[in-house]
């Protein structure tokens, strides 16, 4: 029972840990984040999970966090199929939420996060992404800024790419647009990590209504120039967390399209898969000729630093990948796609390749796997402006600036483009 409320601080609301640093997209932005501010503030942080927060993580978290709140919506009474039926009804109709962000559930989950809000008096709360947002109004902060990091709307509209012809998703993609423009209208301040998520939504719908882009930075904890010898030469590489299903798209994409080709010129050349938690049809990858399927490493940069090229085919998704500035900062060349190069304002053929199209991704990395010198090139500029613009300093400035209200009136704080 809360007795007391105490005097602000900041609230971070996320629908995940955000730790271990490369557990998620989430915890990749927001560890950073929360290590900054709590050098300078006091923060709480409320996760609302599915179950997936471990002991271990919350404990590291309190670090940083005077309180870190876990609410597990596995534990919320669960609706009976007549509760159901008619709150998926109600995602019809226009003003309603998305189906894509339907809880059953709702009063349930709505007051608990508003008992974890009425614990201060915050001076600053910050919801991270579009989920849960139909429970903004549970928080009673001075100022409320929703980091969406990327657009849901894009995110949407890209996921079902093909099929959104069809009335049913060309609705839910209208309906998610409608959505992400009344949660710009109801907060103070609205961030995104690439300029390409920010404009998504229309001015028209969300007139004179603050949006900033502040992209995540490169976090080099454990960085090293060391090169892990088992990696050989040719060799292409992926990074990236291998649950993530547009990341599954592109591994199986590259091996499909790219890789089993260019092994028949290359005849020893071998496919490196670097990343954790990788699903059942990545690990099935692993057993065919020439791919290796790493899983989690103890050390993700030896792996990046030995790699030849790194093939980063990515078709759907939104917002800054952080694997192709990752990439990039350890001076590898990178060959990836238009939504793989958003928010990173890099020139195709001076600091990466881009490709929009199958037969020239293929013809390109392998280019690029007969010339060292071109390879090196792109390495060393990719390396300069990821260092330039990516570094987490003046990232974690700005991101206080914003969320505090204390911005000069910029639209787009960083990176400079």
């Amino acid at each position: 029972m809360i007795t007391s409320r105490k005097a602000g601080g900041i609230l971070i609301v996320t629908p995940a840990a955000p730790y271990p640093q490369r557990a998620s997209g989430i915890s990749v932005r927001y560890l950073p984040i929360i290590r900054h501010l709590s050098a300078r503030h006091t923060v709480d942080l409320l996760i609302v999970s599915n179950g997936s927060v471990t002991a271990e993580s919350a404990a590291a978290l309190k670090e940083y966090c005077r309180e870190v709140t876990v609410i597990d919506r596995r534990t919320l009474t669960k609706p009976s199929v007549f509760q159901k039926i008619p709150a998926k009804l109600r995602t019809l109709l226009p003003a309603a939420i998305p189906h894509t962000y339907l809880v059953y559930g709702t009063e349930g989950l709505g007051a608990r996060i508003a008992a974890c809000a009425s614990r201060s008096q915050y001076d600053a709360a910050v919801w991270v992404t579009g989920q849960y947002t139909q429970y903004l109004d549970r928080l009673s902060a001075k100022r409320l800024v929703v980091d969406f990091i990327d657009s849901p709307a894009l995110s949407l509209q890209r996921r079902v790419f093909g099929c959104s012809r069809l009335a049913p998703h060309a609705y839910e993609c209208w309906k998610m647009r409608r959505w992400e423009a009344q949660i710009i209208r109801r907060a103070a301040a609205t961030i995104y990590v690439s300029d390409v998520d920010a404009h998504v939504v229309p001015e028209s719908l969300a007139p004179g209504r603050r949006r900033y882009v502040i992209p995540n930075g490169v976090s080099l904890e454990g960085y090293t120039s060391s090169v892990e010898a088992s990696v050989s030469s040719p060799s292409i590489g992926f990074l990236g967390n291998m649950a993530y299903p547009p990341n599954v798209e592109a591994v199986q994409w590259l091996y499909e399209e790219v890789f089993v080709s260019l092994r028949s010129t290359f005849g020893n050349l071998t496919l490196y898969v670097i990343g954790r938690d990788p699903v059942d049809s990545i690990l099935a990858l692993g057993t065919c000729p020439g791919v290796v399927v790493t899983g989690a490493v103890d050390e993700i940069w030896p792996y990046v630093n030995a790699v030849d090229v790194f093939a980063l085919p990515i078709w759907t998704g939104a917002g800054l990948k952080n694997k192709v500035l990752e990439a990039m900062y350890a001076k590898r060349p990178v060959v990836t796609t238009p939504i793989g190069s958003e928010g990173i304002g890099a020139t195709s053929g001076r600091e990466l390749i881009v490709c929009s199209e199958g037969e020239r991704f293929k013809t390109e990395v392998g280019r690029l796997l007969t010339s060292p010198h071109e390879r090196r090139n792109l390495g060393d500029a990719g390396h300069a402006l990821v260092a330039e613009r990516f570094s987490w300093g003046r990232i974690l400035e700005a991101f206080e600036s914003v969320i505090l209200g204390r911005d000069a009136g910029s639209s787009s704080l960083v990176p400079d483009q």
